[in-house]
């Protein structure tokens, strides 16, 4: 199992006002940060997970498929 969870907050937005005053943009060399770490992070790990997670579906499922009748083996016999 993976779990994607990257990214990085900037301390830009769009478009920044301050009482009702435009003060700034966001430049381009933030945006293409934030989205090279928060969207290409994911896909390159992914990418380098995906091969290793694909022979593991039949497996998983069967064990969480023993899993789930222990569990419910387990509720019928104490009576939960």
């Amino acid at each position: 199992m993976m779990i994607n969870n990257a990214d990085i907050v900037r301390d830009a937005q769009l478009v920044r006002y301050k009482d009702a005053a435009h003060i700034g943009v966001m430049s381009d060399e933030v945006y293409d940060s934030v989205i090279a770490v928060n969207q290409g992070g994911v896909f390159v790990c992914t990418r380098a997970t995906a091969p290793l997670m694909n022979g593991m579906t039949r497996t998983w499922s069967r064990e969480l498929g023993k899993i789930e009748m222990v569990k419910r083996r387990w509720a019928a016999w104490t009576n939960v």
